[in-house]
């Protein structure tokens, strides 16, 4: 069957042509073709400039641009089309999947830790909160300032057995004591 689309002006089909098989569907390769049309230098363009870049009659691209405006891959601003955000879902799905690993970022939380030599020690600090002192004062008696005790931003698996309770917080708060690789300790 004769293709009603001049390949000379379109890359993807006239890669086709040769080869296609006798469940080819042209329409969508029309409806694909007039999405490919559009870029950076024709961000938008009247119907006969689409029919003109792409090859098909201008009924076809009439067509496509009816569907593709439908389903809200094409927007219209009088007789000039352009492509809408939606586009970018057709090959986001490929492209967040072959790049997860950059998308998935553990949350992090800005974590300070003050340790005590023994549980002893880091209860009767615990007391001491309970009681109304502050964190910065807890680690203003222990000879320490705050850049001593910051962890920084950290994820959960950072902070080891001690994760859960901190992430456990809801806003902000101190935990603990809690058992560490450097001994029991608060965190806020």
């Amino acid at each position: 069957m004769p293709s009603a689309i001049s390949t000379s002006s379109s890359p993807l089909l006239a890669e086709m042509e040769s080869n296609r098989p006798a469940e080819f569907v042209e329409a969508l390769a029309k409806g694909l073709a007039v999405l490919e049309c559009f870029d950076a230098a024709h961000p938008d363009m009247t119907l006969s400039d689409i029919a003109r870049r792409t090859g098909v009659s201008p009924a076809a691209a009439r067509r496509s641009l009816i569907t593709l405006t439908t389903l809200g891959y094409v927007g219209q601003n009088g007789k000039r089309f352009h492509l809408r955000p939606k586009v970018m879902s057709l090959g986001s799905g490929f492209y967040f999947a072959a790049r997860i690993d950059e998308f998935m970022v553990p949350e992090k939380r800005l974590v300070e830790r003050l340790v005590y030599p023994d549980q002893a020690a880091a209860d009767a600090a615990k007391a001491r909160l309970d009681a109304g002192d502050s964190f910065d004062t807890l680690v203003a008696d222990r000879g320490l300032g705050l850049e001593d005790v910051d962890m920084g931003d950290v994820a959960k698996a950072e902070l080891g057995t001690a994760g859960d309770a901190v992430f456990a917080l809801t806003e902000p708060g101190v935990v603990g004591p809690l058992a560490t690789d450097l001994g029991p300790a608060l965190f806020r």
